[in-house]
């Protein structure tokens, strides 16, 4: 995540860790997010859903700004202009990283 841009230093950068972990075991969790992952993360770091997302969001929207749009995990996604949701870039993030592991 870090050569996307996403600073460790940062709450979102652990938190969309963990979401990529989840999703892995789980696929399902991507139509579960706001009822299933961000719970099952705010729980493990003693939070509330709501700043996971709000956290992750703000992690994955500073590094689009950044340059992340131009990485060739987003070739051919239909909206440059526009960060994806948090969902779409894990979803994203898991493709990529299964596709590079092949």
């Amino acid at each position: 995540m870090q050569q996307l841009g996403i600073s460790p230093r940062i709450k979102g950068f652990k938190y969309i860790r963990q979401a990529v972990v989840y999703v892995r075991e789980r696929q399902e969790l991507l139509g579960l997010i706001t009822k299933e992952l961000y719970p099952m993360i705010a729980k493990e770091h003693e939070t509330t859903s709501s700043r996971v997302e709000r956290a992750m969001r703000h992690a994955i929207k500073t590094a689009w700004e950044n340059g992340m749009r131009d990485h060739e995990m987003f070739d051919g996604r239909p909206e440059r202009e526009r960060s994806p949701k948090n969902s779409e870039f894990i979803s994203y993030f898991v493709t990529y990283q299964s596709f590079k592991q092949q």
